[in-house]
Parts: C-alpha cells; sequence; structure tokens
C-alpha cells in the first residue's frame, strides 16, 4: 500500500469531506432516490461543518495518499489525493449540567474510508486521530454510531456498545 498521510482538515477541504460523507451513505446502502442530489448534499454538509466549527470545536481529519504513483484519476477523480476522512466535534444532543472535569463528551461521525483502500487499517488511524482530537478538546469520552460493517474495528479500539434504545416511527 502506497503512504498515506494523516492530517487535520481546513474549511478548504469542506467539498472533499462532503463527498466523503455522501459516499460513505451510498456504500451503507442507501439508493440514490434516498439522498439529496450531490450538490445539495454537498452543500448541507458544508454549512453543517461550519456550524459545528463554530459551536461544537468540530474538526476533519483527512488520509491523504502520498505516493504520487498512485492513478488517482482511475481511484476517484472527484476526491483526487483524499483516499478517506472522519469527523469529530463535542457531543451536544441535549443540555450539559455537568462539569467538564467530571464528563465531556465527544462524537466521531463520517468516517469513510475509499473502497479500494479498505482493510488495511485506516479507518482505525482515522479513528484515532479523531481521538486524539477530542482528548486535544477535553473530552472524557467518545461516541460514535458503527456501521455493521465496522463494529468490528470498534471494538478492537475499546469502543462499547451502550444502552442506546430506539424505536421506529413511521
Amino acid at each position: 500500500m502506497s503512504d498515506i498521510n494523516l492530517r487535520v482538515g481546513t474549511p478548504a477541504d469542506d467539498p472533499a469531506v462532503a463527498r466523503c460523507f455522501y459516499r460513505m451513505w451510498r456504500d451503507i446502502g442507501l439508493a440514490p432516490a434516498e439522498l439529496l442530489a450531490p450538490d445539495a448534499a454537498t452543500r448541507r454538509v458544508r454549512e453543517f461543518l461550519t456550524r459545528g466549527r463554530a459551536e461544537l470545536e468540530l474538526a476533519t481529519v483527512l488520509a491523504i495518499d502520498a505516493d504520487t504513483n498512485t492513478d488517482k484519476v482511475a481511484e476517484d477523480p472527484e476526491l483526487g489525493d483524499v483516499i478517506g476522512c472522519a469527523v469529530c466535534q463535542l457531543h451536544a444532543l441535549y443540555p450539559d449540567i455537568l462539569k467538564p472535569q467530571t464528563r465531556r463528551y465527544g462524537y466521531i461521525w463520517g468516517v469513510y474510508v475509499a473502497p479500494a483502500r479498505r482493510g488495511h487499517g485506516l479507518g482505525a488511524r482515522l479513528t484515532q486521530a479523531c481521538l486524539e482530537q477530542l482528548r486535544a478538546r477535553g473530552c472524557s469520552h467518545a461516541v460514535l454510531n458503527a456501521a455493521p460493517k465496522a463494529r468490528g474495528l470498534y471494538e478492537r479500539l475499546g469502543f462499547q456498545a451502550n444502552n442506546e434504545m430506539r424505536i421506529e416511527l413511521s
């Protein structure tokens, strides 16, 4: 496998992050009819990332193919050098009345690795980079929602199933 560098993203990287996020949903089985059109989805994700940076200390992490000999056009012309990404932020579902030193949750989402690059530990590296970002923000715990195929990866990293309960409302 070629050299892969991880780096924290900037707002200039948001279009690539949005494309990765869109591909992630496609890869887990949603049909195009269930998703917004790619341009609308990209716009919505970029707006979300902007708000997250302002309000929830959001960070993106990108996996960049450092091998200049790789045929990136054949792999994914829209992503270019970006072969994976992940996003992390403070977790804010409800008002937090606890002191940060008691409990401060971070949330990891949008972990994506290009299909041709899966199975080589890149998802773990992206997740670990997000954990480092959350630690730097003072988080005491990290939460994520795992796709069924990725559950083993997160369990190997130390994540544990929790007590979330869910009901379909339709």
